[in-house]
């Protein structure tokens, strides 16, 4: 299985990649000898997603505290699966 280094996706890639495994492993044509792989990968895409996730967030909080004239208010949310930003 070649894949790109995980560093090297975007975020988007990531989960698009993580969903495809996902569909993979959740269909009657997985390959049992590839699951540990794709398990392997499913979990280097989830780490790297998180913490992304939390990076954003801290920055976000960090940017929105530095400027006060903000009158915003956000929080990270998880909707059906995916999280993202309600403002």
């Amino acid at each position: 299985m070649e894949t790109t280094p995980v560093k090297e996706l975007t975020y988007n890639q990531a989960v698009a990649e993580l969903d495809s495994i996902l569909r993979t492993m959740q269909s009657d044509a997985c390959d049992i000898d590839k699951l540990a792989a794709y398990t392997r990968r499913a979990s280097e895409l989830l780490r790297e997603c998180r913490s992304r996730l939390v990076a954003t967030d801290e920055e976000l909080k960090t940017i929105l505290q530095a400027d006060k004239s903000f009158d915003i208010v956000y929080r990270v949310v998880e909707i059906g699966g995916r999280k993202g930003c309600l403002f």
